[in-house]
């Protein structure tokens, strides 16, 4: 009984949104998924909009701030740092993943409420992921399903054609596509990514430096990023220390001499 009347439906319903550049965008999005036991984890994706090439694939219990923003730094010590991302309003992603990646020039878009196409991409490759692994034997550990995603992530970017590319690789896509990244940087500079303990107000990137963030921190786990000298220092997701590493010293205090900071009092006056 419905007349279908094609000249009233929205123009932009029939364009789809694909970014220019390799890195322009990294769309991202967590789905549960059971191991044998019946125990629900997640499986935390993070593909990139040009070339659907999945960049990142873990397993987790939980998906937090602190651990999206670990697996996404990781995956961008790899590939280099994206320009921007999209994904929905979990506050995960919204607050603590959104601030974070501010902090070193990266932007953030998130889907409407209810409206999952704007994560298109990154929902479709649940998809395709969840019907490969539904064909495996069921993990019984976290571990185990690491090991999986891994091999599903090889065998996607690497060898599986996809159809919304001409039957073209993800992976011969990025490597193929011309590259962008945060606007404050330099395209190619890799970083190096530092995970540990806070102890005694101090957090170590390996044997090369020690900073300095304050004993409020200590017994907590820390991610530091670290780009030439520009370093960035995040506990539970949220930025602790932003600062310049002097190559020439081991230890990175809080403040320029020993001691407590110049108070306001102390500080000389101009004449």
């Amino acid at each position: 009984m419905v007349v279908a009347e094609p000249a009233k439906a929205p123009k932009r319903s029939r364009v789809r949104f694909v970014a220019r550049w390799a890195n322009e965008c990294w769309q991202l999005d967590d789905t549960g998924w059971e191991l044998a036991d019946g125990h629900e984890v997640k499986i935390l994706n993070v593909l990139d909009d040009h070339s659907r090439l999945a960049v990142a694939s873990s397993a987790l219990e939980t998906v937090t701030g602190a651990a999206t923003l670990a697996v996404f730094a990781a995956a961008a010590a790899i590939v280099g740092w994206p320009a921007r991302f999209l994904s929905d309003n979990a506050a995960a992603f919204r607050h603590v993943l959104a601030t974070a990646l501010a902090a070193i020039g990266i932007g953030a878009g998130h889907s409407r409420p209810y409206h999952p196409q704007t994560n298109g991409k990154v929902e479709r490759f649940h998809q395709t992921q969840k019907r490969w692994l539904a064909k495996q034997p069921r993990a019984t550990t976290l571990e185990e399903l690491q090991a999986q995603l891994d091999l599903f992530r090889l065998i996607y970017n690497h060898h599986r054609p996809h159809r919304s590319l001409g039957r073209q690789r993800p992976a011969d896509v990025w490597n193929a596509a011309p590259k962008t990244g945060p606007a404050d940087r330099a395209l190619g500079t890799p970083s190096r990514i530092y995970t540990g303990i806070v102890n005694g107000g101090c957090f170590r990137l390996g044997k090369k430096w020690r900073i300095t963030i304050g004993a409020s921190y200590d017994d907590q786990r820390a991610l530091a990023v670290v780009t030439g000298t520009a370093c960035h220092v995040f506990v539970d997701g949220r930025l602790a220390r932003e600062l310049t590493l002097n190559p020439d010293r081991i230890d990175q205090p809080l403040h320029d001499r020993p001691g407590r900071p110049t108070t306001v009092r102390e500080a000389p006056r101009h004449a």
